[in-house]
C-alpha cells in the first residue's frame, strides 16, 4: 500500500477504535501480527485493556491527530490527548479537572494493517502537572527558592 493509504489506516484506527470504541472494526485496521508498545501489548485483548485503562483515568478521553507523516510502511503521528480526570482511576485526586498532552507515536504497517505501534515521546508529565498531581517546573522552582 502507498503512503497515503497507510496514513488513512492510522487515522481510521484512531477515530474508530480509539475514540469511538468500535472494537468490531479491529480486523479492518490491525494485523494478526500486531505487537505494540515494545511487546507489552501483543494481542487484541491486551490492546483493548490498554485503552480501557486509559479510560478509567479519563472516561471522556479523545485523541486527535494534529500532524501525520509517513515514509514507506511507517507512519508517525503527533497526537493531542484530552479529557477529564476520573474518580475511579489513577488521577482520582484530580477528579473532574480537564487536561491535555501531546504524544508522538510510530506505527508500522504491512499489507494495509498496523503490525506495531507505540508512543515514542510522551507528554504525560504535562498532563500530571495540569491535574496538579505533580508540581510544574515553575512551582517546584518557587518551593526550592523559598
Amino acid at each position: 500500500m502507498g503512503i497515503e493509504e497507510n496514513k488513512e489506516v492510522v487515522q481510521g484506527y484512531i477515530e474508530e477504535i480509539v475514540n469511538k470504541k468500535q472494537y468490531d472494526k479491529w480486523e479492518q485496521y490491525m494485523s494478526d501480527e500486531f505487537n505494540g508498545n515494545k511487546g507489552a501489548i501483543a494481542t487484541k485483548e491486551d490492546h483493548l485493556q490498554y485503552w480501557d485503562g486509559h479510560r478509567s483515568n479519563m472516561p471522556d478521553l479523545q485523541v486527535e491527530i494534529t500532524d501525520i507523516m509517513a515514509e514507506g510502511d511507517r507512519v508517525i503521528t503527533i497526537q493531542k490527548w484530552s479529557g477529564h480526570a476520573s474518580a475511579d482511576g489513577a488521577y482520582r485526586s484530580a477528579e473532574g479537572k480537564y487536561g491535555e498532552c501531546t504524544h508522538a507515536n510510530l506505527y508500522e504497517l504491512k499489507d494495509g494493517k498496523i503490525i506495531s505501534g507505540g508512543v515514542l515521546v510522551s507528554g504525560a508529565l504535562a498532563l500530571l502537572q495540569q491535574y496538579e498531581i505533580i508540581l510544574s517546573m515553575e512551582e517546584l522552582a518557587k518551593k526550592l527558592t523559598k
